[in-house]
């Protein structure tokens, strides 16, 4: 289901002005948000391949977290991000020396660019294939540490260097080490971002939809003994809510009925009937959980319980 579709059959549970009223994707938003942060729900699930090359693979805008995950077609945990600290844990690894199993670990959420530089000192370059974007208006806000490690300010005294999107490639004079930031105006096209040496040689580290204006993405080290063979890493994610914006965007969950008691419940929530707001999400959440089970069908998940080998590295044998 798509936002025009949901405009003609529910503007009327979230205004009297008619199906063109621009609350009507506002309270779609508000509440696909909550459906979210709810549950796992149909259409909520996203498998992708990345290639750990670097060590790490940064998930896609639309991936919020991994599920599941197999490196080179094996089935591995993925790890949280205090495993590292942990006492049965792999503590901080010398790549070099390495020689335990593939081990995956959440780095968190916060990158901005699906690879890092690989100069130590670096301009930045963005390009802009549609022309309908290279104006002024439309600009990137970058923050991150320079050469010596300090933070990048602009002329006016505020962090972040602000780079106009005014022709097709746009290159800084600044040079970073680090970039921890990235805010971007809505654009109409894809706009790439490109690491560029002192010797202007380019590597392209990030690649931006139209619609992402705030960036962050979910990263997690890759950690293996055998480096011989390029790894492949195939990922079952959560999806990453992103709020619709164009009339042709898919809603998910797409749940008709769940739609309609969620946006009652949200008229309740504004007159502050908190108890009949929570009955009609609790009833939407319902229907979310039964049309699931009819996806999910005859399949039956197991739990398998297998001890990592760091904690019991010196036992003979573990089960």
């Amino acid at each position: 289901m798509i936002v025009s579709q949901v405009r003609q059959l529910l503007h009327h549970h979230v205004s009297p002005d008619g199906p063109n009223s621009m609350l009507v994707p506002a309270r779609i938003n508000e509440l696909c948000e909550r459906f979210f942060v709810s549950g796992k729900w149909k259409g909520m699930l996203v498998e992708v391949s990345l290639d750990a090359t670097e060590g790490y693979v940064t998930l896609p805008r639309r991936c919020e977290s991994v599920l599941g995950i197999t490196v080179q077609k094996a089935p591995k945990t993925p790890f949280g991000r205090w495993y590292s600290f942990s006492p049965g844990g792999p503590g901080e690894v010398d790549l070099e020396s390495y020689s335990g199993p593939d081990v995956v670990v959440d780095q968190g959420d916060g990158f901005v660019t699906y690879k890092d530089s690989p100069y130590e000192s670096f301009r930045l370059r963005l390009k802009v294939p549609n022309a309908s974007d290279r104006n002024a208006g439309n600009s990137f806000i970058i923050k991150g540490t320079d050469s010596d490690g300090k933070p990048v300010y602009n002329s006016d005294g505020e962090e972040g260097l602000v780079v106009n999107l005014s022709a097709s490639e746009n290159t800084t004079t600044q040079y970073f080490s680090t970039i921890t930031s990235i805010t971007k105006a809505p654009t109409l096209g894809y706009v790439t971002l490109w690491a560029v040496n002192a010797s202007n040689a380019e590597t392209q580290i990030g690649e931006y939809e139209p619609g992402e204006t705030n960036i962050s993405y979910r990263r997690y080290r890759v950690t293996r003994a055998d480096t011989s063979e390029v790894p492949t890493v195939n990922a079952l994610c959560k999806r990453r809510y992103v709020p619709v914006v164009s009339e042709n965007d898919d809603v998910i969950p797409g749940n008709m009925g769940a739609l309609k008691l969620g946006l009652i419940s949200l008229k309740y929530e504004d007159t502050n009937d908190l108890e009949r707001a929570t009955e009609y999400f609790t009833r939407a959440l319902s229907l979310l959980n039964a049309e699931l089970r009819e996806q999910r069908g005859g399949q039956i998940n197991t739990m398998r319980f297998s001890p990592h080998g760091f904690g019991l590295s010196r036992v003979a044998k573990h089960y």
